[in-house]
């Protein structure tokens, strides 16, 4: 189905409040990170004293950016997907059998459909649909 224009709307609205989140959320966790490597954690002293700079910074770099990146799938990734598309899924169905028509009765037919999906029982009363096959291009 096609999203309607209030439907982009309010997801625009949401993929932008989900994009400055993860700004936010990039800032802080190298905010609060940096602090942390200088907080001793044993009796040797703090990360950097036992790892060393170079390896304290790019494990909590790789930590931040981990977080980050599961965030981004979570919350900005499938919406900027769907402003893409500008699809939604209503439900699915699944199909019990398919119908070829012969090429002379769907030529006959006036839209010319030459294909049966017969579904099963489903909430959304949906019992068969038509369709070209040699029009439709299925992914």
């Amino acid at each position: 189905m096609q999203l309607s224009n209030r439907e982009i709307e309010i997801l625009r609205r949401e993929y932008n409040s989900n994009w400055k989140f993860q700004i936010k959320l990039g800032v802080v966790g190298v905010l609060l990170g940096i602090p942390t490597l200088f907080i001793p954690v044993s009796r040797a002293g703090s990360m950097i004293e036992v790892n060393g700079f170079l390896t304290s910074f790019l494990s909590m770099f790789s930590f931040v950016g981990f977080i980050w990146l599961v965030m981004y799938f979570l919350n900005v990734h499938n919406l900027k997907k769907d402003l893409k598309f500008r699809e939604k899924v209503a439900g699915k169905v699944k199909v019990k059998h398919v119908e070829y028509l012969s090429d002379k009765l769907a030529q006959s037919m006036v839209d010319q459909k030459d294909t049966f999906l017969h579904f099963e029982k489903n909430p959304y009363q949906i019992k068969k649909f038509m369709f070209n096959k040699k029009k439709t291009l299925i992914i």
